[in-house]
Protein backbone atom coordinates (compact mmCIF):
# COMPACT_ATOMS: atom_id res chain seq x y z
CA UNK A 1 0.00 0.00 0.00
CA UNK A 2 1.13 3.20 -1.09
CA UNK A 3 1.37 6.71 1.04
CA UNK A 4 -0.83 7.83 -1.62
CA UNK A 5 -3.34 4.71 -0.91
CA UNK A 6 -2.71 5.48 3.06
CA UNK A 7 -3.95 9.09 2.28
CA UNK A 8 -7.37 8.18 0.45
CA UNK A 9 -10.20 8.90 2.85
CA UNK A 10 -11.82 5.05 4.07
CA UNK A 11 -16.00 4.77 4.38
CA UNK A 12 -17.37 3.14 6.66
CA UNK A 13 -20.39 0.81 6.26
CA UNK A 14 -23.05 4.22 6.35
CA UNK A 15 -20.86 6.10 4.15
CA UNK A 16 -18.85 7.99 6.69
CA UNK A 17 -15.99 9.41 5.82
CA UNK A 18 -12.91 8.71 8.38
CA UNK A 19 -10.31 10.86 7.21
CA UNK A 20 -7.98 10.84 10.21
CA UNK A 21 -6.75 7.21 10.10
CA UNK A 22 -5.80 7.58 7.28
CA UNK A 23 -4.13 11.03 7.61
CA UNK A 24 -2.39 9.77 10.36
CA UNK A 25 -1.26 6.18 8.41
CA UNK A 26 -0.07 8.73 5.87
CA UNK A 27 1.97 11.03 8.30
CA UNK A 28 3.75 7.93 9.58
CA UNK A 29 4.23 6.67 7.01
CA UNK A 30 6.46 9.61 5.72
CA UNK A 31 7.81 10.33 8.54
CA UNK A 32 10.73 7.50 8.17
CA UNK A 33 9.25 4.91 9.90
CA UNK A 34 9.50 2.09 7.07
CA UNK A 35 12.44 -0.07 5.81
CA UNK A 36 13.33 -1.88 3.38
CA UNK A 37 10.76 -4.64 3.04
CA UNK A 38 11.14 -7.15 5.38
CA UNK A 39 10.43 -10.88 4.18
CA UNK A 40 10.81 -13.19 7.28
CA UNK A 41 10.32 -16.55 5.76
CA UNK A 42 14.04 -17.07 4.90
CA UNK A 43 15.39 -16.68 8.17
CA UNK A 44 12.82 -18.53 9.63
CA UNK A 45 12.93 -21.29 7.39
CA UNK A 46 16.88 -21.28 7.79
CA UNK A 47 16.24 -21.48 11.92
CA UNK A 48 17.48 -17.61 12.29
CA UNK A 49 14.80 -17.05 14.57
CA UNK A 50 16.74 -14.64 16.87
CA UNK A 51 17.63 -12.70 13.84
CA UNK A 52 14.09 -12.88 12.81
CA UNK A 53 13.04 -11.47 15.54
CA UNK A 54 15.74 -8.45 16.12
CA UNK A 55 14.81 -7.60 12.17
CA UNK A 56 11.21 -7.49 12.51
CA UNK A 57 11.45 -5.66 16.06
CA UNK A 58 9.28 -2.07 15.02
CA UNK A 59 10.93 1.33 15.73
CA UNK A 60 9.43 3.94 17.83
CA UNK A 61 6.54 5.73 17.29
CA UNK A 62 5.22 9.17 17.06
CA UNK A 63 3.70 8.72 20.84
CA UNK A 64 4.01 9.02 23.82
CA UNK A 65 4.46 5.65 25.12
CA UNK A 66 6.77 3.00 23.19
CA UNK A 67 4.92 -0.54 23.16
CA UNK A 68 7.24 -3.50 21.96
CA UNK A 69 5.87 -4.81 18.72
CA UNK A 70 6.93 -6.59 15.84
CA UNK A 71 6.01 -6.74 11.81
CA UNK A 72 6.67 -7.67 8.35
CA UNK A 73 5.79 -10.08 5.78
CA UNK A 74 5.61 -14.41 5.30
CA UNK A 75 5.89 -15.58 2.02
CA UNK A 76 2.43 -17.75 1.47
CA UNK A 77 3.75 -18.65 -1.78
CA UNK A 78 6.80 -18.06 -3.46
CA UNK A 79 5.76 -19.13 -6.31
CA UNK A 80 3.58 -15.79 -7.07
CA UNK A 81 5.96 -14.15 -4.10
CA UNK A 82 3.08 -13.61 -2.10
CA UNK A 83 2.96 -12.12 1.07
CA UNK A 84 0.57 -11.34 4.06
CA UNK A 85 1.37 -8.51 6.71
CA UNK A 86 1.97 -9.03 10.10
CA UNK A 87 2.00 -7.16 13.32
CA UNK A 88 2.56 -8.64 16.61
CA UNK A 89 2.22 -6.90 19.84
CA UNK A 90 3.09 -9.23 22.70
CA UNK A 91 0.54 -9.07 26.15
CA UNK A 92 1.87 -5.93 27.82
CA UNK A 93 0.56 -7.72 31.20
CA UNK A 94 2.20 -11.20 30.78
CA UNK A 95 3.81 -11.49 27.07
CA UNK A 96 4.78 -15.41 28.00
CA UNK A 97 2.02 -16.66 29.25
CA UNK A 98 -0.96 -14.79 27.67
CA UNK A 99 -3.42 -16.17 25.39
CA UNK A 100 -3.26 -14.89 21.79
CA UNK A 101 -5.69 -13.11 19.90
CA UNK A 102 -5.37 -13.37 15.95
CA UNK A 103 -7.21 -10.12 14.40
CA UNK A 104 -8.43 -10.38 11.04
CA UNK A 105 -10.13 -7.25 9.84
CA UNK A 106 -13.65 -8.16 8.41
CA UNK A 107 -14.69 -7.90 4.56
CA UNK A 108 -12.43 -9.73 3.95
CA UNK A 109 -10.15 -7.52 2.03
CA UNK A 110 -10.03 -5.03 4.49
CA UNK A 111 -6.19 -4.23 6.40
CA UNK A 112 -6.49 -5.12 10.31
CA UNK A 113 -4.52 -2.00 10.87
CA UNK A 114 -8.19 -0.80 11.15
CA UNK A 115 -8.04 -2.75 14.55
CA UNK A 116 -5.10 -1.96 15.82
CA UNK A 117 -5.13 1.89 15.07
CA UNK A 118 -9.49 2.50 15.30
CA UNK A 119 -10.70 -0.30 17.77
CA UNK A 120 -8.34 -2.18 20.37
CA UNK A 121 -5.26 -2.63 19.62
CA UNK A 122 -1.95 0.06 21.45
CA UNK A 123 -2.70 3.09 19.95
CA UNK A 124 -5.45 5.14 18.98
CA UNK A 125 -4.95 7.94 16.09
CA UNK A 126 -6.76 11.37 16.69
CA UNK A 127 -8.33 13.39 13.47
CA UNK A 128 -6.08 15.60 12.38
CA UNK A 129 -2.73 14.62 14.57
CA UNK A 130 0.14 12.82 13.04
CA UNK A 131 0.96 11.04 16.37
CA UNK A 132 -0.59 7.61 17.79
CA UNK A 133 -2.04 8.25 21.22
CA UNK A 134 -1.53 5.26 23.81
CA UNK A 135 -4.52 3.00 24.39
CA UNK A 136 -5.09 2.60 27.85
CA UNK A 137 -7.76 0.04 27.36
CA UNK A 138 -6.13 -1.75 24.45
CA UNK A 139 -6.52 -5.30 24.42
CA UNK A 140 -3.26 -5.96 24.75
CA UNK A 141 -2.98 -5.21 28.06
CA UNK A 142 -4.10 -8.57 28.80
CA UNK A 143 -3.71 -10.54 25.59
CA UNK A 144 -0.58 -10.64 23.11
CA UNK A 145 -2.55 -10.04 19.62
CA UNK A 146 -1.54 -11.01 16.19
CA UNK A 147 -2.77 -8.61 13.42
CA UNK A 148 -3.08 -10.13 9.57
CA UNK A 149 -3.87 -8.38 6.33
CA UNK A 150 -5.68 -10.76 4.50
CA UNK A 151 -6.21 -12.10 2.01
CA UNK A 152 -2.94 -11.56 -0.49
CA UNK A 153 -4.04 -7.93 -1.65
CA UNK A 154 -5.71 -6.45 1.45
CA UNK A 155 -3.70 -4.01 3.31
CA UNK A 156 -0.55 -3.88 2.72
CA UNK A 157 -0.35 -7.91 1.85
CA UNK A 158 0.76 -8.44 -1.97
CA UNK A 159 1.55 -10.80 -4.46
CA UNK A 160 3.73 -9.64 -8.00
CA UNK A 161 1.58 -11.60 -9.97
CA UNK A 162 -2.46 -11.96 -10.93
CA UNK A 163 -2.20 -15.38 -9.98
CA UNK A 164 -1.10 -15.08 -6.32
CA UNK A 165 -4.00 -13.63 -5.64
CA UNK A 166 -7.05 -16.06 -3.73
CA UNK A 167 -10.11 -16.72 -5.70
CA UNK A 168 -11.70 -19.01 -3.09
CA UNK A 169 -10.95 -20.79 0.05
CA UNK A 170 -9.24 -23.46 -1.01
CA UNK A 171 -6.70 -20.75 -1.81
CA UNK A 172 -6.90 -18.99 1.46
CA UNK A 173 -7.18 -21.84 3.65
CA UNK A 174 -3.98 -23.86 3.67
CA UNK A 175 -1.45 -21.06 2.77
CA UNK A 176 -2.87 -18.49 5.57
CA UNK A 177 -3.70 -20.88 8.15
CA UNK A 178 0.51 -21.25 8.71
CA UNK A 179 0.96 -17.77 8.98
CA UNK A 180 -0.11 -17.30 12.88
CA UNK A 181 2.23 -20.65 13.98
CA UNK A 182 4.89 -18.97 11.90
CA UNK A 183 4.76 -15.21 12.98
CA UNK A 184 4.52 -16.36 16.86
CA UNK A 185 7.84 -19.33 16.14
CA UNK A 186 9.64 -16.70 15.38
CA UNK A 187 8.77 -13.11 17.42
CA UNK A 188 7.18 -14.90 20.61
CA UNK A 189 10.29 -16.01 22.26
CA UNK A 190 11.12 -14.75 25.17
CA UNK A 191 14.70 -13.42 25.73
Amino acid sequence: MSAGVLGEEWKDSRGTGKVGLNNTLAALHNQSLRGETLYLTPFINEGRLEEAKNLSKVGDIPSDVQVPSYSGYITVNPQYNSNLFFWFVPSLSDPQNAPVILWLQGGPGTTSLLGFFAEHGPYRVAEGSTRAEFRQLTWAQRYSMLYVDQPVGAGYSFTENEAGYARNMTDVGPRHARVPATVLHAVRRVG
